[in-house]
């Protein structure tokens, strides 16, 4: 009789944010952001190794799609891909929503010129729940047809991802250079073709 709690009474410990079981995870939470902020800062300092050690903390608290995403990023930054494609699938198990996760493995697979392959994934990308960058799977996209010499599916590419980043010069730029070759005929599927512009 003792031990026993009404069912209002769970109801209550769930809406109030000052139990220590909520406390305790919200703590938790802010651990976790605070690492994940720390490693961005290691990352934009070029300090990988760092910012391995900071998410493997992060990780610790809590285990996100970001986390292993950045994770990752390190990795192929360090030139160890195998990792860093191994730790965007498990970025995707944890959110298959995630679409940076998505967008990097394409990245990886297209450096290694795997480019079919490659273009599953963006294709992934551009319909993850959750990109705030996802301009950056139809640039990747564009690059892909720009290596198979397919100039008028790299424009459509690169033409929707100006929509969606309208204020990314480079982009303007490629748009109206690839749009003019094409409009002069300059750009034919030989060996003259010029190089990827990305």
């Amino acid at each position: 009789e003792l031990y026993t709690i009404h069912s209002s009474s769970l109801d209550e410990i769930d809406q109030n944010k000052e139990t220590p079981l909520q406390s305790l995870q919200v703590q938790r939470e802010k651990k976790h952001e605070e690492y994940v902020h720390n490693a961005h800062d290691a990352i934009a300092k070029k300090d990988y190794k760092a910012a391995k050690e900071i998410l493997k903390r992060a990780l610790n608290f809590k285990e996100t799609a970001m986390a292993f995403n950045l994770l990752s990023l390190c990795n192929a930054l360090e030139g160890n891909t195998q990792t860093a494609k191994s730790l965007c699938l498990k970025a995707i198990k944890t959110d298959p929503g995630h679409g940076a996760a998505y967008n990097d493995l394409g990245s990886y697979l297209l450096a290694e010129g795997k480019l079919d392959e490659s273009l599953k994934w963006f294709d992934l990308a551009k319909n993850a729940r959750h990109y705030q960058n996802r301009e950056f799977a139809y640039i990747n996209a564009g690059r892909v047809f720009m290596e198979k010499r397919e100039f008028k599916k790299a424009l459509k590419e690169f033409s929707l991802a100006l929509t969606l980043a309208p204020e990314n010069e480079t982009l303007h730029q490629t748009v109206i250079e690839l749009k003019e070759r094409l409009n002069r005929s300059e750009i034919k599927t030989d060996d003259n073709a010029p190089p990827p512009i990305f």
